[in-house]
């Protein structure tokens, strides 16, 4: 660590009154602009509407179900969303040793990759580009961690093909935890590789992460008819904001992340830790539990007003000892004011093994219905209008 002081910072000269009167005046302007801006398009964040698209949503498109894939540290789980809005739960595999090691690494935001630090670095990262398309022209994997990524993936399409019929799906949508080190072109090629598409949102920034899929799995943050894009945003806008502990618990891991949202479409984590020495193979350990209820409260101490939402994640999620130890928790929290207004209810939220691949599927259906740059014209929805004998696929497809 370096401990050298800088030199202070030299006084400026003081500016001329015309240049104050300049400075004064454009922020005066700015002002105005954004506040006619807000009067205009009202509590949205986009301001501009969004384009027509030139082509509309093919009917095939709007009646696939949607497939989401949720990609934890040590395994993966499918699941479909239908028309008729009804949500299976297809199963679970786990992941092997690669896998888990490429995630515990990909955690480190030291991992993340840098292009435009320096000369060099632009250079590292050209010739990974060109390697990456090499190695995609020639059949295989982009990279490494791309290959490890489409072993797992590729079993889960195995789940998929096994309840819809091979050769049915061609596109999902997957989530993962926040992985600094993940870029968005892995999870991309990865399902390239295996002959799918990835699905994308013109709400999601990077890929999706599993507090944002969860979100949605358990019907927070979700308008109720997200093919009309202005009707959509001005309903998410009026939702209230939720102050949200994520807790996930599985055999490789325990995070927790504290975030507030309104929309299940945008989370971004105010405070979080992952910590895989507490992973649930390890609960035999002395004091296991008192570990996980001290970081529970640490975290969940960063936020400024009361947790008002919990979401539980993973495969041990739903033991009766976890239960106890966010309870107890919140006990704490809530001698410090904090969370008082959190009630676990776990019968609410469903199984926590498939909560973030059921919000993923939500996803995935809406993504297939809404176009992700641009709005449909009048004409589309009447192409493909959809009777209910069309539209009431069944549960045991």
């Amino acid at each position: 660590m370096d401990n050298t002081r800088p030199h202070p910072p030299q006084p400026p000269s003081r500016p001329n009154n015309t240049i104050l009167r300049m400075i004064g005046y454009h922020y005066h302007l700015l002002a105005l602009l954004l506040l006619a801006a807000v009067v205009t398009a009202g509590r949205r964040h986009r301001f501009e509407p969004l384009p027509e698209c030139s082509e509309c949503i093919s009917r095939e498109d709007a009646l696939a179900p949607g497939i989401g894939f949720d990609l934890t540290d040590s395994y993966g789980t499918a699941a479909i969303r239908y028309n008729n809005k009804s949500v299976v739960n297809l199963g679970k595999v786990e992941a092997n040793q690669e896998y888990r090691e490429l995630v515990e690494r990909l955690s480190d935001p030291s991992m993340k990759l840098s292009c435009h630090s320096t000369t060099w670095e632009e250079v590292h990262c050209s010739y990974l580009r060109q390697k990456r398309r090499l190695n995609k022209l020639r059949g295989r994997p982009a990279t490494r961690d791309v290959g490890i990524l489409a072993k797992l993936m590729s079993q889960l399409h195995t789940l998929v093909d096994a309840h819809l019929g091979a050769g049915t799906t061609k596109s999902v949508l997957p989530t993962m935890p926040n992985l600094p080190g993940l870029e968005q072109e892995d999870l991309q090629d990865a399902l390239q590789h295996i002959g799918l598409r990835a699905l994308v949102t013109h709400k999601h920034g990077r890929y999706v992460w599993e507090t944002s899929a969860a979100f949605a799995g358990i019907g927070f943050g979700l308008c109720a008819h997200p093919e009309d894009c202005d009707a959509c945003e001005d309903e998410e806008a009026d939702m209230p904001f939720r102050h949200t502990l994520a807790l996930s618990l599985t055999n490789r891991s325990f995070s927790a992340s504290y975030t507030y949202m309104q929309s299940a479409f945008r989370s971004s984590h105010e405070a979080e830790t992952v910590r895989f020495e507490l992973g649930l193979e390890k609960q035999g350990e002395e004091t296991y539990w008192e570990r996980l209820r001290e970081v529970i409260v640490d975290v969940g101490q960063e936020t400024e007003k009361p947790l008002d939402t919990l979401l539980l994640l993973g495969e041990g999620a739903g033991l009766p000892e976890f239960a106890r130890t966010v309870q107890d928790a919140f006990n704490r929290l809530s001698e410090l004011n904090i969370g008082s207004e959190v009630n676990i209810r776990l019968s609410r939220q469903g199984d926590p093994l498939y909560i973030a691949a059921r919000g993923a599927a939500d996803f995935a259906k809406r993504a297939q219905s809404s176009p992700p740059n641009c709005r449909e014209p009048a004409r589309c929805f009447e192409d493909r209008k959809i009777d209910d004998s069309q539209e009431a696929l069944s549960d045991e497809l």
